[in-house]
């Protein structure tokens, strides 16, 4: 017996051990069928609520209120713990992802043939019309949300949401009582809610979910911003109103008889009607609507577009805007409709600061406003095209701008393996009336840059290697030139008999600049030849060296104070020249403010003033911030022009950012000169490929920052 036994008692641990493994297989096995058809049911469901719903949310857009009024009871159907009127939302860090789903509320089950959709009364149109009985039929129609969330147990429910009025018969057609019924959790009973949330699957927990938007079945990508959390709500919003199609994919993990399971499904479900987006979502209002979440973006350079998402139960909006902090709002007079949620301004320019103010409204009320301030910044990125790309650091990105003087400028460094090809295309309000020619610098060499009226940059000559916009300054199509006649000793407009281009003409601008554009022909090209007078209120004070384009290589047009003319300059051919210039006339003079005078630059390494009746080395800034410099110096070596110490260098209210690159006259050819920015934001000029005989440094304007 004693050799037995223990043997026995073996024989019945092992017996026992080996029924609850076999239990324990039956039950982990069972549990896994279970956990398999709860998530395939659940995505069922899913499946259903998605085709026949009319828009995908970011939130929920029935208001909750947990506390009830007359005509107006309690709807506490909020995320969270009983009573809530917490929203949901699409995404979230603690609550995982939600799916939103707007609805149509039916007097019936919505699968069956006789069931039809709910419609409001008197919205527009009477429920009954004895000339056209189907005229309610054209009525905004009851909504109501459909939500998927899981709780903070992991477990994923649906929730059916109606609007706190949807059982007052008098707001709506029918006599048949709504089939659709308000759900609450498990543990809250209302009069309001009628039954309880649908409880799906277990085990979800806050990554379980995982839902992506597409505009269409086939799309091959998805909407990004529907469903990032780092987006806001408004953004998230307008993203899905594009979405007629929803991936999901659930996946419940959990432990069953001490094994751990894990069941994954997915499936992609378009809405049957996919132009149902401006469907109406609520009843009738009890109250005013929500304030509006306004957002805004600024593009092509100036034009501010305010847009906010659909509010609900707002039947319209009133929209205000004004500019740079006036007292006074100025009320737009478009009307905004509920599908109208755009508003783009244009009556502004860079640097100014563009406010707006939204006000949702319906038969209620008012909302208060929501608002939204934008800064339009100095300069707009040029979008480049064809292979052409920015050269990088430190050197300025390509962008252009336009001053409050009404000066388009460019700026930045540009590269593409083919020059001949158009780099970028500015838009309306940037361009001039016809085309015109500015010379510029290309991989140490001259380059030539022309510019169309329909905004086309073209860059007929120049390298592969970098092409500079940085000094290329002029009046757009608005302004008003006056045409320079006669010319003379042969010298003629090359826009006469070319109409495409801009004829030979003059203006000046609110920052008191003379502007000259055009081309020239056809004269005598002695130096100092004059070509036109030019009157008197619009003089240099000081002999004048400006760089040209001429006939694809370096021309110069000079002002002699001795005839009073524009003059042509040694080097010059008569094919054609460019008359690309800027100056401030004799009215400016020097002192000490350089924003209102002309002061002193700061010449360094042996660099002196020419001489004689040519102009001074001086910097100055216009009301509109462009800085302006002259002079005409000599005897320098081939480095930097102006100090580079704090003391000694250009002061940073008169500095960009980045380095640029400007185009100079120098002993009667090509230069180069940089306006090179330093970390105390001042400034020095730094020159390079030059003649050190002489420089012009009347051709350098550029915006300070």
């Amino acid at each position: 017996m004693l050799v037995i036994a223990p043997i026995v008692i073996l024989t019945i641990g092992s017996f026992i051990a080996l029924i609850v493994s076999l239990t324990g297989e039956v039950l982990s096995s069972r549990g896994a069928n279970t956990l398999t058809y709860n998530v395939q049911d659940a995505l069922n469901r899913i499946e259903s609520d998605v085709k026949m719903s009319t828009t995908f949310l970011a939130t929920n857009n029935i208001s909750f209120s947990s506390t009830a009024s007359p005509g107006n009871p309690a709807n506490p159907q909020g995320y969270g713990a009983n009573n809530s009127i917490e929203p949901f939302r699409n995404v979230g860090a603690s609550e995982g992802q939600m799916l939103i789903l707007n609805g149509l509320v039916t007097d019936g089950d919505p699968l069956k043939i006789t069931t039809s959709t709910v419609y409001l009364a008197n919205q527009p149109n009477s429920c009954t019309d004895p000339s056209d009985p189907l005229a309610h039929t054209k009525n905004r129609p009851l909504s109501m949300n459909i939500i998927y969330f899981t709780d903070s147990d992991g477990t994923l429910w649906r929730r059916t949401v109606l609007p706190a009025n949807y059982a007052e018969a008098g707001i709506r057609c029918g006599t048949n009582a709504i089939w659709q019924q308000p759900s609450c959790g498990l543990n809250y009973t209302s009069p309001f809610c009628k039954t309880n949330d649908v409880k799906l699957v277990e085990g979800v927990g806050t990554d379980g979910l995982s839902i992506e938007y597409f505009t269409a079945a086939g799309a091959p990508t998805s909407i990004a911003a529907a469903s990032n959390p780092a987006e806001t709500t408004n953004i998230r919003s307008t993203a899905l109103q594009s979405a007629t199609t929803a991936s999901v994919t659930l996946t419940s993990k959990r432990t069953i008889a001490g094994r751990d399971i894990s069941r994954t499904g997915s499936l992609k479900a378009t809405r049957l009607d996919t132009n149902a987006t401006s469907i109406a979502m609520l009843a009738p209002p009890t109250a005013a609507p929500a304030i509006p979440v306004v957002s805004s973006n600024v593009s092509e350079g100036h034009h501010v577009t305010f847009t906010w998402p659909r509010v609900a139960t707002a039947t319209g909006y009133d929209v205000q805007y004004r500019i740079n902090g006036t007292a006074t709002w100025t009320t737009v007079a478009t009307t905004f409709g509920s599908n109208d949620r755009s508003f783009t301004f244009e009556g502004a320019t860079h640097t100014d600061t563009v406010e707006a103010r939204v006000f949702s409204k319906n038969s209620a009320g008012t909302s208060t406003a929501g608002s939204r301030s934008t800064t339009i910044p100095q300069w707009a990125p040029l979008s480049l095209e064809n292979g052409w790309t920015d050269y990088g650091p430190p050197y300025a990105t390509p962008s252009y701008t336009k001053t409050k003087a009404g000066v388009v400028l460019l700026r930045g460094l540009v590269k593409n393996a083919n020059p001949s090809l158009v780099p970028a295309t500015l838009p309306a309000g940037y361009r001039p009336s016809n085309q015109i020619m500015f010379i510029s610098s290309s991989n140490q060499a001259i380059a030539r840059l022309d510019i169309k009226n329909d905004g086309r940059i073209e860059l007929p000559v120049g390298s592969p290697l970098w092409f500079a916009l940085d000094n290329i300054a002029f009046m757009p199509s608005e302004a008003s030139f006056t045409v320079m006649t006669p010319l003379t000793n042969g010298w003629v407009s090359y826009g006469v008999a070319n109409p495409q281009w801009e004829r030979t003409g003059y203006t000046t601008d609110s920052a008191g600049r003379v502007h000259i554009r055009g081309l020239i022909s056809g004269g005598t090209t002695a130096d100092n030849t004059n070509i036109y007078t030019v009157p008197a209120a619009l003089r240099p004070s000081e002999y004048t060296h400006w760089v040209q384009q001429n006939g694809n290589s370096v021309g110069a047009i000079g002002y002699n104070p001795a005839t009073t003319s524009f003059v042509s300059k040694t080097g010059n051919g008569n094919g054609y020249v460019s008359m690309s210039i800027i100056y401030y006339p004799a009215a400016r003079v020097d002192g000490s403010d350089c924003t209102t005078a002309w002061c002193t630059l700061p010449l360094a390494s042996g660099w002196v003033h020419y001489g004689s009746t040519f102009t001074t080395p001086r910097y100055t800034k216009g009301s509109d911030g462009m800085v302006q410099m002259k002079g005409l110096i000599r005897a320098g070596t081939n480095a930097n022009i102006t100090g580079t110490t704090s003391s000694t260098s250009i002061p940073s209210a008169y500095c960009p950012k980045s380095r640029l690159i400007m185009t100079v006259l120098t002993a009667d050819t090509w230069g180069r000169v940089d306006v090179v920015p330093q970390a105390d934001g001042t400034c020095f000029l730094q020159g390079s490929a030059y003649n050190t005989a002489w420089v012009s440094l009347d051709s350098i304007r550029y915006m300070a920052e």
